[in-house]
């Protein structure tokens, strides 16, 4: 009877740690990304927008990167800690690089002046 309490008790625990994908937020898109300057770009990301001046990246591990535009308009991590590099865009997309994590956005998002 013990074990099966302890069993019952640790299935909570497990529902809290689905992947990102299953938690995602109402009106969050898929977009490609690689982490860790690992591999290459999968729809592993959700993008959710913020309202028109910011929008978070969530990874399916948990972890997360927030964007904001500066005064000129330009995209910028929220936190400042880091640069974003920019890699080779497409028509629809624009490749954006920040600290090992690599990004394909919907170009209307990057500005890359």
């Amino acid at each position: 009877m013990r074990a099966a309490s302890a069993v019952l008790a640790f299935v909570p625990v497990l529902a809290a740690c689905s992947p990102v994908q299953e938690q995602a937020t109402e009106g969050a898109e898929t977009v490609h990304c690689a982490l860790d300057n690992r591999g290459q770009l999968k729809p592993h990301c959700l993008l959710e927008r913020d309202g028109p001046a910011a929008f978070t990246v969530r990874h399916p591990d948990g972890g997360f990167r927030r964007f904001g535009y500066d005064g000129n308009g330009l995209l910028q991590p929220a936190d400042g800690a880091d640069a974003i590099g920019f890699g080779q865009p497409g028509e629809t997309h624009a490749e954006i690089i920040v600290a090992g994590d690599r990004y394909r956005l919907p170009s209307e998002l990057v500005d890359v002046r």
